[in-house]
C-alpha cells in the first residue's frame, strides 16, 4: 500500500537524497580545500604569517565599570568589551564565581 505501481514510495526515499546530498557536499568540500592548499603552496610562508596576523582581530578586555553579582553576594561583575567585525560588544563577567551574561551591542 505505501508504494505507487512503480517501486517507489509516495514520500521519496529520503534516506537516498540525505546521502545524495552529504556526498555532493563533501565533493565540493574537497574541492575547496584543494583549491586553498594550491594557493597556500604559492603563497610565501612569511608574508602569509604577517597577513594573517594583521587581519584577525583581537578580542579587547576593558573592564569599564562594577554591579554587584547575580549569583554570588561577593562578586562583582565587570563590563569586558571586544569588537565583533566593525561593532563593539560587550558582556559581563563576575570576578568571584564563574557567572557571565550575554554579549550585547554596546552604545
Amino acid at each position: 500500500m505505501g508504494k505507487n505501481g512503480r517501486g517507489k514510495s509516495k514520500k521519496g526515499d529520503k534516506e537516498y537524497d540525505k546521502l545524495q546530498k552529504f556526498f555532493h557536499e563533501n565533493k565540493k568540500l574537497k574541492e575547496e580545500i584543494a583549491r586553498l592548499e594550491a594557493i597556500m603552496k604559492r603563497v610565501d610562508k612569511g608574508s602569509c604569517l604577517k597577513c594573517s596576523e594583521e587581519k584577525v582581530p583581537k578580542k579587547k578586555e576593558k573592564p569599564k565599570k562594577t554591579n554587584p553579582c547575580v549569583k554570588c553576594p561577593d562578586g562583582s561583575l565587570a563590563i569586558l568589551e571586544y569588537s565583533k567585525g566593525s561593532e563593539s560588544w560587550g558582556f559581563e563577567k563576575c570576578d568571584n564565581c564563574s557567572y557571565r551574561s550575554v554579549g550585547k551591542k554596546l552604545g
